[in-house]
């Protein structure tokens, strides 16, 4: 719930409402913002963020569906991952926690390159 009161007070904000245009004048530079917001502040949040701002469609889709990969707060669904563990087995939660985000971020290297020549080319 944090993060959609967070969106309403990022989206009242002149100096990011400002930042954020310039950032998504491009098909490309919206996927990436849409990446890179999506690991601070979840990939929910951000799509309703960034659609405010840019008319790329497909380039937001891909942005934060695949900002869901990398830091826990990618997805909600990696904050529910992460304390169901941390419920159930109660040990090595730094353990997981680093195998996850070194796994979560090869592959947001790895799908995220596929992703940016997808927008790139107009795909």
């Amino acid at each position: 719930m944090c993060f959609f009161i967070a969106v309403g007070n990022i989206n009242r904000e002149p100096a990011i409402v400002n930042n954020l245009h310039q950032f998504l004048q491009t098909r490309t530079s919206t996927y990436l913002t849409s990446i890179i917001t999506s690991q601070f502040i979840s990939n929910v949040p951000t799509t309703i963020l960034v659609s405010k701002f840019s008319k790329f469609v497909h380039a937001i889709f891909l942005g934060t569906n695949i900002g869901g990969l990398g830091t826990v707060v990618g997805s909600l669904a990696n904050l529910l991952a992460f304390k169901q563990y941390r419920f159930f087995f109660k040990k090595n939660p730094g353990k997981y926690l680093m195998y996850f985000t070194i796994i979560n971020f090869a592959m947001l290297i790895i799908i995220g390159t596929i992703g940016y020549f997808l927008i790139d080319f107009g795909l």
